[in-house]
């Protein structure tokens, strides 16, 4: 069970009661019943005889239909531009030690 969270002494702990500190709380409060309002229900419908966790489906129905659809060609342009560069560096750099000019 999920145990609850007790700031009821938040604003004078702090330096007494500021606009801001008071905001804070009442966010804190506001946030933490709406929280364990939501776990309640959810743990209501769980324990509810309606519940079947087959019914729980995930976002993807079909996973590999999404994969089918991804496109490989920005992949193999860049493969093939990394190959590429690095030949073109290569040649640039073998002919260049062996250029009488450059030397």
């Amino acid at each position: 069970m999920m145990t609850s969270l007790k700031f009821e002494n938040i604003g004078t702990k702090f330096g007494g009661p500021d606009t801001k500190k008071t905001y804070l709380y009442s966010l804190i409060n506001f946030i933490g019943s709406k929280s364990k309002t939501w776990v309640d229900k959810l743990s209501q419908e769980i324990d509810s005889k309606h519940f079947d966790f087959l019914d729980v489906a995930p976002i993807i129905e079909d996973p590999h239909q999404v994969l089918i659809h991804v496109s490989r060609v920005p992949l193999f342009i860049h493969m093939i531009a990394a190959i590429a560069c690095m030949g073109l560096s290569s040649t640039y750099h073998l002919f260049k030690d062996h250029s009488l000019g450059y030397n």
